[in-house]
């Protein structure tokens, strides 16, 4: 067995420890985003960053793998008024993408299809922000095939103190689940503020 003198161990152990640091921090999709850039290119969750949803209660889900890439299988065990109200199954917008985008009016297009497994055959979709409920809930009959389905939003206020893109698959006991390829918002025109 090699043995290293200490004089040589311990600066290879810290530069070898720094760069993992480095490595860790400086690792994934965190580069800065000037707000300019994103009121240009808007939001997009695909690949692994459709893993960013978070789940109201009532909804469960997985992060799969297909030949063609990645997608997220949604479940609903029950409907958005059924109990404590949420946004569904929703991905958050940032203090610095709320300020980007609010005062637009929006669009919000999301791929998705029918879940070959207990395939619901529609799902919900809003964006969430103040003077937006529950009732704001648009339903899109789903296909087998992965589709675009478009809402386009246009809120009732300038500005926003939180912002979600709600999503809801279809309830019933053996067709509850939905599988979302990608969600994408964009900002289409300033609205009249």
């Amino acid at each position: 067995m090699i043995s290293l003198p200490d004089w040589a161990f311990y600066p290879l152990a810290a530069a070898v420890i720094g760069a993992g640091v480095f490595a860790a921090i400086n690792a994934g999709g965190n580069e800065f985003r000037s707000q300019e850039d994103i009121l240009e290119t808007g939001l997009v969750y695909e690949g692994a960053d459709l893993n960013a949803i978070t789940l109201g209660n009532g909804l469960e889900a997985t992060l799969l793998e297909h030949v063609d890439g990645t997608f997220i299988r949604i479940a609903a065990v029950r409907g958005p008024l059924d109990g404590p109200q949420s946004a569904g199954a929703f991905y958050t917008l940032s203090p610095d993408e709320i300020s980007a985008l609010q005062g637009h009016n929006l669009q919000i297009i999301v791929r998705a299809r029918t879940a070959a497994d207990s395939g619901a055959d529609a799902t919900r979709l809003t964006f969430f922000t103040q003077g937006i409920s529950q009732e704001s809930w648009r339903e899109q009959e789903l296909h087998t095939e992965f589709a675009d389905y478009t809402i386009t939003v246009t809120p009732p206020h300038c500005t926003w103190d939180y912002a979600f893109i709600g999503l809801w698959p279809d309830w019933n006991v053996s067709a509850n689940s939905i599988d979302v390829e990608r969600v994408s918002l964009e900002a289409v025109e300033a609205s009249e503020c």
